[in-house]
């Protein structure tokens, strides 16, 4: 019985027990805080009072305010090229309701709970503020829609005067899509910018002359033009771009115009960045010039090849940005492609770093005479991707500089002294009297010239050849380059070939002597020496030789 009662009302006891309470939520469990809203949008009377205050001094010279203006509207509807001059239109049109409508900020609440707050309201609609989640007030897209409406009505009620209203009939008469006055401004607007940009490139032109001549810098008229050039297109775009939006054109036309404008604009600031590194490379490369540094002459082109890529990619950013077009993002969602340009870009990468060990170790210059993993001539050019080489059979060869950080790289160019080494060959019936004076009159040669080595060169009798006495010539030139060094070379051979003549010393060239066989009768050999004799004919050569070692030591100057 005791199981029983406890089986039926065991169960309900347990299920009536407390419920454990739930743990605190640690610190890092807690949700985020919201930031607090921008002070001047923190409230509808805030977000009002800004407003006001910032339109009527709002101006591209301005940007900050205009950028405050832009920040109390919701904009997000409107079309993304046309934003900010929409934007302004819109701003300076609601300005112009309010204070019709008389509209104060002390009338809007300083805090509220709702979501939504009614600024005024019109026959053709209300005016509204809406919180963003964020906190702040800002006039809702709803008011950004129908402030054209609210804005027409109170022109026809000549409660405000819009562009053109005062107008002659004539002008305010409509003609393809446009009024009259419209269509004559845009005449003007093309007009006077053609004139702008003549006159502005020629009077740049004419500053930019005298700012060479001053500087005692001479640079074909040609680049200075491609320099001037772009601003005068810049100044004529920044014009169309500050009277487009106050002409009222429709949507599309207007979309189509600030595109192209915004387009030419952003491309002329490219182009004057891209010239102007010709300019200010060609200064560079004058100074280098004076300064005879082969090290900057190198690394001027390369400086310069290096900056146009830079201001090609950020050129083509910038545009990009110019036209409201999100470049990050496109560059997030290719990101598979862009791998695949990493990888193929590797070699580039190694090139890069290639022409980067170049100008920090300096194993060559332009003009230095290389061997670069068996290509040898003269350096031309250090390129941001390959350096050029002109061989001595004039070819012109084009090494990748990834190869100069594995290859060895044998400079002929920075060479201290170059070494000249040469066989002289005269004949065997000169004495050796004459080949005394001869060795010793190359010496002095040697020493008297105006591009060799003094304390190392040796000029010695070193062997007797087939069909001649060879004389050794090894010396060593102080020259800083090979034509230095090959007119060195001229010299002394012609004043060698002059001492020659003098002494009355011939040069040996290659000979034989053929013997053809007679047919006549061998004649007996003769008995070998005795013992005696021999003895007495190697007595006499030993005395020879030590009477002309006497006559050597006595005539060698060492």
């Amino acid at each position: 019985m005791l199981c029983l009662i406890l089986a039926l009302f065991g169960t309900p006891a347990r299920a009536q027990l407390p419920m454990p309470a739930p743990a605190p939520a640690s610190p890092s469990e807690a949700s985020p805080e919201v930031p607090a809203p921008p002070e001047h949008l923190s409230s509808p009377r805030r977000t009002l009072q800004t407003f006001m205050e910032a339109v009527p001094q709002a101006s591209p010279l301005r940007p900050d305010l205009e950028t405050q203006v832009r920040s109390t509207l919701d904009l997000e509807a409107l079309n993304p090229v046309t934003r900010n001059e929409r934007g302004a239109e819109v701003a300076r049109r609601l300005h112009s309701v309010l204070q019709v409508l008389e509209v104060s900020p002390s009338e809007l609440p300083e805090t509220s709970q709702e979501e939504t707050v009614v600024v005024a309201r019109a026959p053709s609609g209300e005016m509204t503020m809406t919180r963003r989640p964020d906190g702040s007030w800002v006039f809702s897209r709803h008011t950004v829609e129908v402030i054209p409406a609210i804005y027409a009505e109170l022109v026809s009620q000549g409660k405000i005067s819009s562009p053109g209203q005062d107008m002659p009939t004539m002008l305010r008469s409509s003609f393809l899509g446009l009024i009259a006055w419209q269509w004559l401004t845009l005449v003007f607007l093309v007009l006077i910018t053609a004139v702008l940009n003549r006159v502005l490139v020629a009077l740049l032109q004419r500053l930019g002359n005298r700012w060479l001549q001053r500087h005692q810098f001479q640079a074909d008229e040609r680049v200075l033009h491609q320099v001037v050039r772009p601003v005068g297109w810049l100044v004529a775009c920044l014009v169309w771009m500050a009277i487009l939006p106050m002409l009222q054109l429709p949507e599309t036309l207007l979309v189509v115009l600030l595109f192209a404008t915004r387009f030419l604009a952003a491309s002329a600031w490219v182009l004057t960045a891209y010239y102007s590194i010709d300019l200010f490379s060609l200064y560079f490369a004058r100074l280098a010039d004076r300064k005879d540094s082969r090290m900057d002459e190198m690394l001027v082109p390369l400086l310069r090849r290096t900056l146009k890529v830079t201001i090609v990619v950020l050129g083509l950013i910038f545009v990009a940005q110019n036209l409201n077009i999100n470049v990050w993002s496109l560059f997030a969602g290719f990101s598979i492609v862009g791998a695949a340009v990493a990888l193929a870009g590797q070699d580039t990468v190694k090139n890069l770093f290639g022409s980067i060990t170049v100008l920090l170790d300096r194993p060559f210059q332009v003009g230095d005479w290389v061997n670069i993993g068996g290509v040898d001539g003269i350096v031309e050019d250090l390129g941001f991707r390959s350096t050029r080489i002109r061989t001595f059979y004039s070819s012109l060869i084009t090494l990748p500089n990834a190869q100069l950080l594995t290859a060895s790289v044998d400079n002929y160019g920075q060479r201290q002294f170059r070494r000249y080494k040469t066989t002289i060959c005269v004949q065997y019936s000169t004495p050796p009297e004459k080949l005394e004076a001869f060795c010793e009159g190359i010496r002095e040669l040697v020493r008297q010239h105006p591009h060799t080595r003094k304390d190392e060169f040796y000029v010695y009798v070193n062997e007797m050849g087939v069909s001649s006495i060879d004389i050794l010539l090894n010396i060593f030139f102080a020259c800083p380059d090979l034509s230095t060094e090959l007119r060195g070379r001229h010299r002394l051979i012609m004043e060698i070939l002059r001492l020659a003549a003098e002494l009355e010393v011939e040069f040996a060239y290659p000979t034989s002597t053929v013997h053809l066989p007679k047919e006549e009768k061998a004649l007996p050999r003769p008995a070998g020496l005795t013992a005696k004799e021999m003895t007495a004919h190697e007595e006499l050569g030993r005395q020879a030789a030590r009477r002309v070692a006497i006559l050597s030591d006595q005539a060698s100057p060492s």
